[in-house]
Formats: C-alpha cells, sequence, structure tokens
C-alpha cells in the first residue's frame, strides 16, 4: 500500500502539466484571475494529504511491518502512466525537482520524513503554478470564459530557486526544456468550475488534448480520457524524436479518475475510479478490459487519529494475452485470465497497530489456454467468497496476528498437463495436474494464527491459535497436512521422493 500511497497521490499534481477534456465550468469572473488561488489550494491539499496518510509509510509502522511479516508488498501503474506523458526536463520545469523525480523513478535517498516530502512537492507545485506557468509573459489570449496560456521556454523552463540560493538569484534556462517547449507548443486553457478551475493541456497545432485537471479549494481531480491521452502522447513523442513510443492499438477505450478530497481536519480520500469500462488491446499484444467501478480503491486517512481505510472495488477484469512458454515471438491471444472481482475493505489503526478486514474477498479466478482451464482459484467460495478478521503487528518482533471469520477456504487447481507439450521442458510436478486446499476451520467459529520467525532450527513459518489447518493435494490424500492449535507448520527445502512435492516439504512441529 505505501506505493499505492505514495506513487499515487503525486499524479494529482502533475496534472497541471497534462490536462484534457474541457466540459467548459460554473461560476463567474475572469478564469485566469482563479490561477493564484488555484496554485495555493493544490498546494493546501498535497499538503493535507501529507498530514493524513504519512503515518501509513513510516518504516516501523504496522503496515510495512504486516507487508514485511507476509511477504507481499503493493503497487500502482498510475505513476508511469503519468510520467511518461511528458519528457522529463519539461517535467521537472515545470513542477519542480521534487515531484518530477518522483514521478520519473528518480528520487534520491533523502532523510526529509513524509510530511516534509509533502510539503516540499506542495510548495514547488505552488511556485511553479504562480511563478512558471500563469504568469501574464505566457497568456495568450482570455475571452469567451477561457483564459489560454502558451508556455514559453522564458520562465517556464527556468527551474524554480533552491533554499540555498541568496536572494534574486534567477536560475538558468534549462536547455534541453527550451528544445522541447520550442518544438511542441503546449498551451494550458484555463476556465471556472465551481469555486475552483478546470486546466485543459493542449498540444500541438490542433491543441491535441491530455488530461482534465480540476482544482477545488477542497479537492483536486484527474480524468483521463486513454485515446485523447494517447493521441497527444504519440504527437509529443513523434515531434520529438523520442524512444518511448506509446505502441501501436487495435481498441483503446476507457476513461480514469483520480482525486484528492479533503474530509476533514487532517483528514483526505485519495481515490481512483474507472469511470468507463476499459479496453486496451495493444495489437499483436494484450488485451485488458475492466468494468466501470467508482471506486476501484479510495484510501481515506485520518492523521489526528492515525487510522486509514482502503475500499476496494475492483469489477470484473479480463485479460487476453499471448500465449508463448518457450519465448518463439508468436503472436496470439491464446491466454485468457478472468478475475471475478475483488472487494472489501481494509482498516488501518496505527494506535493499536492494527489492520481490520471487512468483507474482504476475489472473485473466482481462472487462467485458460486456447479454452482450457489451467488454473482455477477460489476463496471461500460457500462463504460469498468473502472473510473478515484483524491483523495485529508486534513491530518489535515482526510478526503479525491475524483473526479471520469465518475460515479460510482456499482451493487452488491446476492442469498443465493439457498443455505440457507447448514447453521445451515438463511443468513442474506441482503444477501437472493436481488441486490443492488450504482450509483453516473452527466449526464455524473464529480461527486464529501468529507468524512465526526462524530461530535455531526452525525455518519460520505460522502457527495455529485457534481452530485447525488443512492442507491436501487431490492425487495425494495419505498425504494431507494437519496443524492443530498450538502447533506450528514450517518447510523443509526439499520434499522427500516419492512424496508430493508440494506436502511433502511441510512440516508440523512444535513451536519455539
Amino acid at each position: 500500500m505505501d506505493n499505492v500511497v505514495w506513487r499515487a497521490w503525486p499524479v494529482l499534481a502533475v496534472g497541471l502539466l497534462a490536462a484534457c477534456q474541457n466540459d467548459g465550468g460554473a461560476g463567474g469572473g475572469d478564469p485566469k484571475d482563479g490561477t493564484a488561488s488555484a496554485a495555493s489550494n493544490a498546494e493546501k491539499v498535497i499538503q493535507q494529504t501529507g498530514k493524513a496518510l504519512s503515518f501509513t509509510l513510516a518504516d516501523n509502522g504496522t503496515l510495512k511491518t504486516t507487508i514485511g511479516a507476509s511477504g507481499s508488498s503493493a503497487s500502482t501503474v498510475a505513476g508511469s502512466m503519468m510520467s511518461g506523458a511528458m519528457p522529463p526536463a519539461m517535467l521537472k520545469a515545470v513542477v519542480g525537482p521534487a515531484l518530477a523525480a518522483d514521478m520519473t523513478g528518480t528520487a534520491m535517498p533523502s532523510m526529509m520524513t513524509s510530511q516534509e516530502k509533502f510539503d516540499q512537492i506542495g510548495q514547488q507545485v505552488r511556485q511553479s503554478m504562480q511563478e512558471r506557468l500563469f504568469v501574464d509573459s505566457n497568456l495568450e489570449g482570455d475571452q469567451n470564459g477561457t483564459a489560454t496560456y502558451l508556455l514559453k521556454p522564458d520562465p517556464t523552463c527556468r527551474p524554480l530557486p533552491s533554499d540555498s540560493d541568496p536572494a534574486g538569484t534567477v536560475p538558468t534556462i534549462d536547455s534541453h526544456c527550451q528544445d522541447q517547449l520550442t518544438k511542441v507548443d503546449v498551451r494550458i486553457a484555463v476556465t471556472n468550475d465551481g469555486d475552483g478551475s478546470r486546466f485543459t493541456i493542449l498540444i500541438g497545432p490542433s491543441r491535441l488534448q491530455l488530461f482534465a485537471f480540476i482544482v477545488h479549494s477542497d479537492s483536486l481531480a484527474i480524468e483521463i480520457d486513454l485515446p485523447m491521452a494517447k493521441a497527444a502522447s504519440d504527437y509529443i513523442n513523434t515531434t520529438l524524436q523520442t524512444d518511448a513510443p506509446t505502441g501501436t492499438y487495435d481498441r483503446l477505450q476507457g476513461k480514469l479518475r483520480l482525486s484528492l478530497q479533503l474530509a476533514g481536519d487532517q483528514k483526505v480520500t485519495a481515490a481512483l475510479a474507472v469511470v468507463e469500462a476499459i479496453d486496451v488491446a495493444q495489437t499483436n499484444g494484450a488485451e485488458v478490459t475492466t468494468a466501470a467501478a467508482d471506486p476501484l480503491y479510495a484510501i481515506t486517512g485520518d492523521g489526528v487519529s492515525e487510522t486509514a481505510e482502503l475500499q476496494a472495488g475492483v469489477g470484473a477484469t479480463e485479460i487476453d494475452g499471448r500465449w508463448d512458454p518457450q519465448g518463439l515471438g508468436m503472436a496470439n491471444r491464446d491466454l485468457k485470465i478472468t478475475l471475478g472481482g475483488y472487494y472489501g475493505k481494509y482498516t488501518l489503526d496505527e494506535k493499536a497497530k492494527q489492520i481490520v478486514l471487512g468483507d474482504v474477498g476475489i472473485g473466482e479466478t481462472r487462467v485458460m489456454v486456447r479454452g482450457t482451464t489451467i488454473f482455477d482459484m477460489n476463496l471461500n467460495a460457500d462463504s460469498m467468497r468473502r472473510f473478515s478478521g484483524t491483523l495485529t503487528a508486534d513491530s518489535t518482533a515482526g510478526t503479525v496476528h491475524i483473526d479471520l471469520t469465518p475460515k479460510l477456504d482456499l482451493s487452488l487447481a491446476f492442469d498443465y498437463m493439457s498443455i505440457a507439450s507447448d514447453y521445451a521442458s515438463p511443468p513442474a510436478a506441482a503444477t501437472l495436474h493436481d488441486t490443492y486446499g488450504f482450509v483453516l476451520a473452527n466449526g464455524g467459529s473464529a480461527v486464529a494464527i501468529d507468524t512465526v520467525k526462524a530461530v535455531g532450527t526452525f525455518s519460520g513459518g505460522i502457527k495455529v491459535d485457534t481452530g485447525t489447518l488443512t492442507i491436501s493435494a487431490a492425487s495425494a490424500p495419505a498425504e494431507t497436512v494437519v496443524v492443530p492449535a498450538g502447533k506450528c507448520l514450517t518447510s523443509t527445502s526439499v520434499a522427500p521422493a516419492n512424496s508430493n512435492p508440494l506436502l511433502g516439504a511441510l512440516q508440523v512441529t512444535d513451536c519455539p
């Protein structure tokens, strides 16, 4: 989640440079007069987001302890989507070095706290808007309710002064940015939008639209129309002759919305929504479709109570990709992955060192090759595919206690035998043809386990506190592993000969 939080929110500020879809706006007055207040509001929302969510990023915090103990991580592609819209030199010039470095993945290690980073980026966004973008020398026209700014190398390409620069320092124009803005016309059209402003980036002589960025007194939002954004990005890449082509597509549909909404004192909701269903089919590549979902993800952080709630609402999703296990360069979409949805609420309480799970789950997930199912995953299929519970972290010990209800019943079915001839060497024996069951149950009552770190001859694993953990394989019922309450489950590096490759490597032992 830390990548989701840390990389998704700065994307909103980048939209100042890459906005599209000018729907007009409400409110009166000259739109150029609202740019200064929009800059201040953008800074306020970004800095408030830091106050609301910085506690989730602490190195010794509950979130990172839980992620580390479980061996998993979270990530998002939103940052890379946005940062690819403009060349790095231009990006750095107009939003400041801190945000540009974060968006392009070139940020250097820093001693700054998470809150200080939010503060720094919010300040640089405001300065860029007030001192580099919406200045009189960039104003091209102001009529019919729209103020249009044509970004010129001077002052847009002058880096922001650093804190160590003497008073009155005028930084030298960045030559790369100057070359890019000379070759590519970049305009920002500003219109009124309620109590705020809507910014529209127009690229080139045809004024291709990239993103729509909206600033209100208590919110920021970006709306991304995928086909429009691609057309504008293609023009930039072609004109600048960059080596970052956006590819060709058989189909490209869908619209996304990212937003930050102030919800109280040091309380912010960051959300990603699929406003219009997505269908992205790259020529001779994969096709991804996902249903509209609002929100797809939403996280509400409260810096005062140090709580954060993540709501997931991923709709039915399908990925049709290339099946080419030998890497022969075959062009097809014979691989199909279907996800029945991902949903639930995760509430982080930092003071209690807990994450509360509320009706979380995942729909049936299948992987098929040429219409034949080779993998089928089902979670709590007879319990609405959901469970609830609590994860309590011990940051000192680096362990997690997990309570779940009503149970955890996971089934994983493999049938790689049907496509074994597609491989240069046979698939692993564990996945050739078998169905595995992982059931942690207690007769309808709650169950509980603990993660256990390696110590001495114990290589690490889990302890069953309440209930019974049963791990089975359809091909080897006699080797079923049963872990009663009070015992630990660990593993060896290699399963004994003639045993099930998964079950044979598991051991039930006394806990250290």
